[in-house]
């Protein structure tokens, strides 16, 4: 939920001036996941979380986001390599 939470409200922040939004965030538990599973999610969120609060130091606009994401966003660039995930981040989606 953290990572979640830090990109819905980092997206919402660069919406124009005069949108007022508010989100609501409810967890879901992480019951029937795999101890091991979990806690190679749990490793992998951490950093993607990390990695996500520098990124947002570039982007302050929702244009900026746009281009970013579609242009350098590993999972969404359409021109760059996916990035691969561990057998057991896998089963933890």
């Amino acid at each position: 939920m953290p990572r979640t939470k830090a990109i819905f409200e980092w997206i919402f922040s660069l919406s124009p001036r005069g949108c007022d939004y508010n989100l609501e965030f409810i967890e879901t538990p992480d019951k029937g996941i795999d101890p091991l599973a979990l806690g190679s999610r749990k490793e992998k969120e951490a950093k993607s979380l990390k990695q996500l609060l520098e990124t947002k130091k570039e982007i302050k606009t929702i244009q900026d986001f746009s281009s970013w994401l579609f242009k350098e966003h590993s999972a969404y660039a359409t021109s760059l390599e996916p990035k691969k995930i561990s057998k057991e981040e896998l089963k933890s989606y």
